[in-house]
């Protein structure tokens, strides 16, 4: 067995190759499996952490997992730094009995597995060498890795990737699907990523509660001031409560998370009316030219505006000639913009 790849083929089966009836997770001593080999190695490491990762990562790849069981940090006339690595089902005490809950679905991941890896710095300089005290297990190799806590957990990159994937409100299922489409053995669980979503809202209040949160928020952002208007036409309400909804995409959901929702709507709201107005400023529209109503508009005016105007001027047009249609003043009332009467058609 040259590669890690090779001794997975031998030693570890797939779901609903064991017989359920026969299966035996703990082995006996003539049974155990040797992972010596994938350790031994003439590397030289510069560091203590170097050592470690390049440990746990061996490791992983041949689907067992391991932990710092001790570490010597300082150099003494008669001992050099050093540390220890175990199997995460290793029991420290060899004599200690393996701790058994009797009550609630509890158990123990420990068998006092005998698998022992010690790093130490070298005599001559502070480099270090891996050893292998120990290369046996004396436990099946896992199947699968999901709920191994090291192959589990996010990265560092991982880990800022949420935070800023979640200020832009991406549900926490929906990250676990950009992880996994990024990496196709991700090992990440739904679970994990929740946590780490709660972690974030938990240190960005403070303490807060949801109330306090949405007035921190509100004070913060500026919205101390808040106007009640009457609209006479329904239908701008009812266009900013169907884009609301479009942005909550949810009923359910607490009030800092809507707060928050809600003022990134208003953020891109205001994004879209700079933009229109700078356009508005750079370009000049042929109807404004071309019409002689239009050609006597004094102020500045919004591309929007000017549109509505002109919608209104055809809408005169039609009242000219048709004498039943009448101007129900709806463009004065909702933008406060001349409506078909006042044009002057």
């Amino acid at each position: 067995m040259d590669s890690v790849e090779e001794f997975l083929q031998e030693n570890v089966g797939c779901e609903g190759d064991e017989d359920p009836n026969t299966f035996k997770e703990i082995l006996e001593p003539e049974e155990y499996i040797d992972l010596g080999h994938l350790f031994t190695t003439d590397r030289i490491f510069s560091l203590k952490d170097e050592l470690v990762d390049w440990a746990k990562q061996t490791a992983m790849k041949a689907k067992t997992y391991l932990i710092i069981n001790r570490y010597q940090r300082s150099r003494t006339a008669d001992r050099r730094p050093y540390v220890t690595l175990a199997c995460e089902r290793r029991v420290e005490d060899e004599e200690e009995e393996i701790p058994i809950k009797r009550r609630g679905p509890y158990g123990t991941k420990k068998c006092r597995c005998p698998f022992k890896l010690k790093g130490e710095q070298m005599a001559i300089n502070e480099n270090w060498q891996l050893f292998v005290p120990n290369g046996r297990h004396n436990h099946k190799i896992a199947i699968y890795n999901h709920s191994h806590a090291q192959a589990a957990r996010l990265t560092e990159e991982q880990l800022q990737q949420t935070g800023q994937i979640r200020k832009s409100h991406v549900p926490p299922h929906n990250i676990l699907r950009f992880f996994r489409e990024q990496d196709v053995g991700c090992a990440v669980s739904a679970q994990k990523i929740y946590n780490v979503v709660a972690k974030i809202k938990k240190n960005r209040m403070q303490g807060r509660n949801t109330v306090e949160e949405v007035l921190c928020l509100s004070t913060q952002w500026s919205y101390t001031v808040f106007y009640r208007t009457v609209r006479r036409a329904t239908n701008r309400v009812e266009s900013e409560h169907s884009l609301l909804k479009l942005w909550l995409s949810t009923c359910h959901g607490d009030l800092d998370i809507v707060f928050l929702n809600i003022d990134s709507l208003i953020e891109v709201q205001i994004a879209e009316i700079k933009t229109s107005l700078e356009i508005s400023k750079l370009k000049e529209k042929y109807a404004a030219k071309s019409n002689v109503i239009l050609t006597n508009i004094s102020k500045k005016i919004s591309h929007l505006a000017l549109k509505k105007i002109w919608l209104e001027i055809k809408k005169a047009r039609e009242m000219v000639e048709n004498s039943k249609n009448k101007c129900l003043h709806y463009l004065r009332k909702s933008h406060g913009l001349p409506c078909a009467c006042e044009t002057g058609w």
